[in-house]
């Protein structure tokens, strides 16, 4: 399945939740944030780039397949 995902600069992007909701960034594809539709990545985006100084896309990126191991 097909989701999208934000890099910020040479960072992706990760949203915090909890105590310290926000955003943050990793270096990590793997650990990076990920929206099911395109429109919602924009407008995380355009959170994103109110915060990052720097260049701000949007990738597909493709989830992996997830088993349960019985």
């Amino acid at each position: 399945m097909t989701r999208y995902a934000i890099r910020a600069g040479d960072h992706w992007v990760v949203a915090l939740y909890g105590q310290r909701n926000g955003i943050g960034y990793t270096d990590i594809e793997e650990d990076a944030s990920n929206w099911v539709t395109y429109e919602r990545a924009v407008e995380a985006a355009r959170v994103v780039i109110d915060a990052f100084d720097g260049p701000v896309c949007i990738q597909s990126v493709v989830e992996p397949p997830y088993f349960k191991s019985w």
